[in-house]
């Protein structure tokens, strides 16, 4: 396997973008963080690519997933990277994600924010179902496919997150 996708979320956007994300890739593996919480110890994964797919909440990484970073020991992978699905704005949490690495010694190479449906309800919540699938097969073309070119050198985060 050469990939490791951890993944949190909250209303299945996340995982829908990571199993997409998973199939365009090939040899794969999807975590979920909440399980890999409730494990002891480090967490150190055998890819030379890691992905962490979340959500954008209130502008940031949901709490979990700040809570997840520093038990991975991520110094031996030489490629990291997000993806983050946000229904508004949602550039922070990748530099909040970086900032998380470089505090553990590791760092970003490339982020992609995904639009998605706004689903918080004091805003007025998802729109209709037949909406979602649209706007949802609209943004599958905005992630990262097995014909995207990773680059192995290290960049700025700030050169190519959106």
């Amino acid at each position: 396997m050469t990939t490791t996708l951890y993944v949190f979320t909250g209303t299945g956007n996340s995982l829908a973008a990571a199993e997409f994300l998973a199939q365009k890739l090939g040899d794969t593996v999807i975590e979920s963080i909440p399980i890999r919480m409730k494990k002891a110890g480090v967490v150190i994964p055998d890819t030379n690519k890691v992905g962490f797919v979340f959500p954008v909440n209130y502008c940031g990484v949901p709490f979990i997933l700040s809570e997840f970073i520093p038990r991975v020991s991520l110094s031996h992978v030489p490629y990291i990277f997000a993806v983050a699905t946000a229904g508004g704005i949602g550039r922070y949490a990748l530099l909040q994600l970086d900032k998380m690495l470089k505090k553990n010694g590791s760092s970003l190479q490339a982020g992609w924010l995904v639009r998605m449906v706004d689903n918080y309800i004091p805003y007025g919540g998802a729109p209709d179902e037949k909406t979602q699938k649209i706007f949802f097969q609209m943004q599958r073309a905005c992630l990262p496919t097995s014909q995207t070119p990773f680059r192995q050198k290290r960049r700025r985060c700030q050169d190519f997150l959106y």
